[in-house]
């Protein structure tokens, strides 16, 4: 790497870093409340070393997830991909083509005439089809 793509990379870096001191600040004022963050803020470091350990480590922690773990965060930390199969069942409504009706899937009409599984055979289909 030269030194044009070591300063993009570390730019890059101190960017994700410094959004991820602002999240563990906004997440941090969420637990301990507004009035007790902007004090350990203000105050000197001595007083509020556990809560400048606090704002630290969860900065290091979001910058970790934000920087090397985005995605597989998704697939192994995320909860909803692994409960979508759980809530389903059979009386669930899916909105997919049902390839058990075995309705054809025919090309673009030509000339005028409309084929099965075209936009206009659905939209008559939908029009006289029985409302519950």
């Amino acid at each position: 790497m030269d030194g044009a793509e070591d300063r993009q990379e570390g730019g890059k870096h101190f960017v994700f870093y410094l959004v991820s001191f602002i999240i563990a600040n906004t997440f941090l004022a969420y637990i301990i409340g507004v009035r007790q963050l902007r004090a350990i803020v203000t105050g000197p470091v001595t007083e509020h070393i556990p809560g400048l350990l606090s704002i630290l480590g969860f900065a290091g922690v979001f910058y970790a997830v934000y920087a090397f773990f985005r995605e597989q965060a998704c697939t192994v930390v995320c909860p909803y991909g692994r409960l979508q199969s759980v809530l389903l069942d059979r009386n669930s409504m899916i909105v997919a083509y049902d390839y058990k009706r075995g309705e054809p899937r025919g090309s673009s009409p030509r000339r005028g005439i409309a084929r099965s599984g075209t936009v206009s055979t659905v939209c008559s289909a939908l029009r006289f089809a029985p409302r519950e």
